[in-house]
């Protein structure tokens, strides 16, 4: 008798300690970090609530985005009234030289009144009733949320460093070049500094890096699960600064915003005649990047960067019409919108790119399936680009701002003699090497994928 009842009671703590660990109920709020970026700090505060709704909806209760843009986005409900966000704390908030507001929150929402609300709309509800489910979603929402973050940082420092530079320019005695001394050429040298603005997004970086990146809690959990960690090394102001990232993509991202050979040649030349753009000259020496191992490297105010030399030819008659040589910044040129950089835009539609290349090469078949399924930073209408696309990704963009390299898939295909073909595009800066091309849709290559807006 003793036996069945220690046996009973033996049951009993085993089906409580189950209970506890792989049935719970769901009565609670999740925290997660997210930015937001507007013209206003009320405004980058709402995209961040609208942000972390939509990450923990798509994450714990329904694939169904889009009912929760048009319920609570787009119906402009208050949250906090309705429940859906429980609390929100201000952890950084940061003014950028483009004039948007970059803003960090740590939100709590709770997935209770989100599933209410979802089950009031008769919406398919996803299982979490386990413990070790929810840790890891938990884990996929931080992911996802790090993920959103860093675009939209990255897309307000790509914006905010083509401001950074100030310029000055410095012309010698021209040297005739024929013997009747009719053509002439001039020597031009154009130095790229760095100003305070280059301090300001060297500041937001690092200080939302801090907030989003892993903690060292965190990255102990990722060593025990096996999971890999990403490292970023950030340098400024001689020193450097490490983080640790959770997707590899996020890396990818951020890199995008160091391009310093399209930021320092944004300027043009005047002459009185005509202007000259420095995207159409080289270096002449090396940036003081290539001195360090660094992933992302900011420079402070007043710092020489690189400069552009080059002569000038000219015939008499022009240099007796032509005042003296200007240098002037280009301000911005590049925009970054709709979760990406601009391709074309017009009458308020067009085509954005995404901020970085997906982290594998793939063939054309599996870059298809993976855009299927694939949510970038809250959208997901992300698709390959045509031929045509990639055409435009070529000249309006890879060409102006050399910020892509390789051979990008399209999503056109066709039968070439009786083989199923894709055509892809090198995106080379000798553009008699950017050509399209047809190649088997087992040809593996790099993706940038594209959305229209």
């Amino acid at each position: 008798m003793k036996i069945k009842l220690r046996l009973f009671a033996l049951f009993i703590i085993l089906s409580l300690i189950s209970k506890s660990l792989f049935s719970q109920e769901i009565d609670k709020s999740v925290f997660l970090i997210v930015h937001g970026v507007g013209n206003s700090p009320e405004e980058a505060k709402q995209k961040s609530l609208e942000s972390a709704l939509e990450l923990v909806f798509r994450t714990f209760v329904s694939s169904n985005s889009e009912f929760i843009k048009k319920q609570i986005i787009s119906n402009k409900l208050n949250l906090f009234e309705n429940g859906y966000v429980d609390s929100c704390i201000l952890l950084n908030s940061s003014k950028l030289p483009n004039s948007s507001y970059g803003i960090l929150l740590k939100v709590s929402v709770s997935i209770d009144k989100l599933i209410l609300l979802a089950k009031s709309n008769n919406l398919a509800i996803q299982n979490i009733s386990s413990l070790f489910t929810f840790n890891i979603k938990k884990q996929y929402l931080n992911e996802q949320a790090e993920i959103n973050a860093i675009i939209d940082m990255s897309g307000l420092l790509h914006e905010s460093m083509q401001l950074s530079f100030d310029y000055t320019i410095q012309s010698n005695e021209p040297k005739s070049i024929d013997v009747d001394s009719k053509n002439w050429e001039i020597p031009l040298k154009v130095t790229s500094l760095a100003n305070k603005n280059m301090d300001c997004c060297a500041n937001y970086c690092i200080s939302t890096l801090r907030l989003i990146s892993l903690t060292s809690e965190e990255i102990l959990m990722y060593e025990n699960l096996n999971k890999n960690k990403v490292e970023l090394e950030v340098r400024y102001n001689d020193s450097s600064y490490k983080f640790y990232l959770r997707k590899y993509f996020s890396k990818l991202a951020i890199l995008s915003c160091n391009d310093y050979s399209f930021f320092t040649s944004l300027f043009t030349v005047q002459s009185g005649l005509d202007q000259i753009f420095g995207n159409e000259k080289k270096t002449d020496d090396l940036y003081n990047a290539s001195n360090t191992n660094a992933d992302i490297v900011f420079y402070n105010n007043g710092q020489v960067i690189c400069s552009f030399s080059w002569n000038d030819e000219r015939n008499l008659s022009e240099i007796e019409k032509m005042s003296t040589y200007k240098v002037q910044p280009r301000g911005l040129v590049s925009k970054f919108k709709h979760g990406g950089f601009v391709v074309y835009e017009k009458d308020g539609h067009g085509m954005v790119a995404a901020v970085a290349d997906l982290e594998e090469k793939m063939d054309w078949e599996t870059a298809k399936n993976t855009c299927n399924d694939l949510m970038l930073n809250n959208y997901s209408d992300w698709r390959l680009p045509t031929k045509d696309d990639l055409n435009l990704l070529y000249l309006n963009l890879n060409q102006k701002f050399n910020i892509i390299r390789g051979d990008y898939i399209s999503s056109s295909d066709g039968i070439d003699r009786g083989d199923e073909i894709v055509w892809v595009q090198n995106f080379s800066s000798d553009r008699d090497l950017a050509i399209q091309r047809k190649v088997l849709k087992t040809f593996e290559a790099d993706i940038r994928l594209v959305r229209s807006f």
